[in-house]
C-alpha cells in the first residue's frame, strides 16, 4: 500500500515537472527565436576572447631585443592592462558604432574576431615569423584591437539581444537569457585551459562555478513563472 502511495506520488511529480518544462519551454520559444542572433554573436565574442585571454597572453615571452626582456611578469602585466583599457573604450563605442554596424552586420564583427586565435598562437610558439605578433608594439596594437573588439561586439550583442523582442514585456526574459548564454560563451572559452598551471585551473574554476549559478537562476526564474502561470490559470477555473 505505501509503495503503491509513493509511486503514485513520484508520478505526479513526475507530470509536474514535465508540464512545468513545457510551460517554460512555451513562453521561452518566441523570445529564443527573436534573440538568437544576437545570443549567438555574445557567445562567439566571449568564447574567442576567454581562448585567448588571459590563457595565452601570459604565455608570451618578451622577444629579442624587447626593453621588457629581464622583466616578464611587468610585460605581461602591460599587456593585461592594455586589454583591459581597450575593452573599456570599445564599450564606451558601443553607442555612436552601434548606428553605423547595426544588428543585421554585427556577424561580420564576430566572426572576424576568430582570425585573432591563430595570431596570437603565432605570438606564442612563432613569435621571431612577423614583427606583428613578435615585437613590444606590434603585440600592444594586436592586444588593443582584440580588446576594444571585444567590449565593442559584446556591448552591441548585449544591446541588440533585447530590443530585437518585438514585445516589450519579453526584454527583461530576453536580457537574462543573454546573459546566460554569455557565461556559457565565457565557460566555453575556458574549456582549453591546460590544467597542471594553477592559476589557469583557478580561472577554468570559476568560469564553471559561474556557468553553473547562471543556469541555476535561469531554471529557477522560468520556474517561478510557470508556478506564477499555473495559480493564475487556477484561479480563473475558479
Amino acid at each position: 500500500m505505501g509503495s503503491s502511495s509513493a509511486l503514485g506520488k513520484r508520478n505526479r511529480c513526475h507530470r509536474d515537472a514535465t508540464s512545468a518544462f513545457g510551460q517554460i519551454c512555451k513562453r521561452l520559444s518566441p523570445i529564443i527565436l527573436e534573440v538568437w542572433p544576437q545570443a549567438l554573436n555574445v557567445w562567439g565574442v566571449f568564447m574567442v576572447t576567454m581562448a585567448i585571454f588571459p590563457g595565452v597572453i601570459v604565455h608570451w615571452e618578451p622577444p629579442a631585443g624587447s626593453s621588457f626582456r629581464q622583466n616578464k611578469q611587468m610585460y605581461g602585466n602591460i599587456l593585461i592592462g592594455c586589454f583591459q583599457v581597450g575593452d573599456v573604450l570599445g564599450r564606451t563605442m558601443a553607442g555612436p558604432a552601434g548606428r553605423r554596424i547595426g544588428p543585421k552586420r554585427l556577424w561580420v564583427l564576430v566572426l572576424m574576431r576568430f582570425a585573432f586565435i591563430p595570431l596570437f598562437m603565432l605570438g606564442q610558439r612563432l613569435p621571431e615569423a612577423s614583427p606583428l605578433w613578435g615585437s613590444d608594439l606590434g603585440r600592444l596594437l594586436l592586444c588593443g584591437l582584440f580588446a576594444i573588439s571585444n567590449g565593442l561586439a559584446a556591448n552591441l550583442a548585449m544591446m541588440y539581444g533585447p530590443e530585437s523582442c518585438s514585445v516589450l514585456e519579453r526584454r527583461e526574459v530576453a536580457g537574462m537569457m543573454m546573459s546566460a548564454i554569455m557565461v556559457t560563451g565565457i565557460f566555453c572559452g575556458s574549456l582549453h585551459i591546460e590544467r597542471e598551471e594553477g592559476f589557469e585551473f583557478v580561472l577554468f574554476g570559476t568560469g564553471l562555478l559561474s556557468w553553473c549559478h547562471q543556469q541555476a537562476s535561469f531554471v529557477s526564474w522560468g520556474m517561478s513563472l510557470s508556478n506564477s502561470t499555473t495559480m493564475i490559470s487556477t484561479q480563473k477555473k475558479d
